[in-house]
């Protein structure tokens, strides 16, 4: 798409973050609006007679919610979606919409991105953030989506998934120096599109899946939280946030908490630390990657997954160094084929898969 404007629909309730997304993007010749609106029907309207290359949407339009927009859109004029998030307020945690863009990921759309919360505080990063996700989502294929029959009408309260029952306490094995604790280990990466394959994989393994699962994550500060809630009402493992020092148990997710690094040791003890960033990222996949290489050798399994950039790519390396199992996610199958494109590159990669051939390749060789 060299020397074509990526074309592009913008879709927000808001009038003051419309304009803010205008003022953004105005001037960049490699960018271009061609139409507006604050409607969830409008934008649907606008996809279908007007085929942009990306959709831009909010998670609060009017007329058609933006759910049913992306259902309908990917069914019927299936085409890259970015979900224009809200930053957390000062103070606060969890972004105050990350629940919904979640689902949004989940019924099609393909990248969320956190926009500021006012024209004033738009900064040249957030832009050209913005801008160069715009441009690679224009490059990323998207098939349509069958549009499916509703369990329960709009409004009425889904019945909650069965609660989890809770596992016995792992006891504390006693270990000579330097020994390792043996067994298996799990460990994920993945920054771009990585929320959409890991539920995938995750919730494609047993609740009784005999080893633990490390997972880092990419993602913008304020949405760590409600992932990890997502993928644990997903999947039949336990996914939860890492708690200093726990020992890590088979059939459960790790992630780790916003802005730390993921560590285990030989005793399979969980370790968070503020480290500087690695390849530009705390939490860093290359650090938990070397860590599982370090603490369980051979019985480590390694899965670098979609992502744009390096991050993980020497982590793989040195899974694979040590005796470990490494796979990197397939071209075809990545939104963005970075953190994959250079493992592989490297020859860190044992296995090149496709999310359900990755499910089956992990659940062979832990078993």
């Amino acid at each position: 798409m060299e020397n074509v404007p990526v074309r592009v629909v913008l879709a927000e309730s808001s009038p003051l973050s419309q304009k803010l997304l205008e003022r953004m993007l105005e001037g960049h010749s490699d960018i271009q609006i061609v139409g507006t609106t604050r409607s969830g029907r409008e934008a649907l309207r606008l996809t279908e007679e007007l085929r942009p290359h990306v959709l831009c949407i909010g998670t609060k339009l009017t007329e058609l919610p933006s759910l049913e927009l992306t259902q309908e859109v990917m069914a019927k004029s299936p085409v890259p979606i970015l979900v224009m998030g809200e930053r957390a307020m000062p103070g606060l945690e969890k972004a105050p919409d990350a629940e919904a863009a979640f689902t949004l990921l989940e019924a099609g759309a393909v990248d969320v991105w956190i926009r500021p919360r006012a024209i004033a505080l738009a900064s040249d990063p957030e832009t050209a953030e913005l801008i160069s996700k715009i441009k690679r989502l224009s490059r990323v294929p998207v098939i349509s989506r069958p549009l499916k029959k509703r369990s329960a009408p709009v409004g009425e309260l889904v019945p909650p998934l069965p609660l989890k029952t809770a596992t016995a306490a792992v006891p504390f094995p006693h270990l000579e120096p330097g020994e390792r604790l043996g067994g298996r280990l799990v460990v994920i990466g993945a920054s771009t599109g990585g929320p959409q394959v890991l539920v995938n994989v995750l919730s494609g393994l047993p609740r009784n899946f005999s080893a633990p699962i490390l997972c880092v994550q990419h993602i913008s500060k304020g949405f760590l939280d409600e992932l990890v809630v997502w993928l644990d009402r997903q999947c039949s493992l336990s996914v939860s946030i890492a708690v200093e020092g726990e020992i890590a148990k088979p059939g459960h997710v790790y992630f780790p908490h916003e802005d730390q690094h993921l560590e285990i040791d030989a005793r399979g003890r969980l370790h968070l630390s503020s480290l500087p960033p690695r390849d530009g990222h705390r939490p860093s996949v290359t650090v938990t990657f070397e860590s599982a290489a370090k603490s369980y050798g051979s019985g480590a399994v390694a899965v670098l997954m979609t992502g744009m950039g390096s991050d993980g790519a020497v982590g793989l390396r040195a899974v694979r160094e040590a005796g470990g199992s490494t796979i990197a996610q397939s071209e075809a199958s990545c939104v963005v084929f970075g953190m994959p494109k250079v493992a592989i590159e490297m020859g860190a990669a044992q296995f090149v898969l496709a999310p359900p051939d990755i499910v089956r390749k992990i659940s062979t060789l832990i078993s």
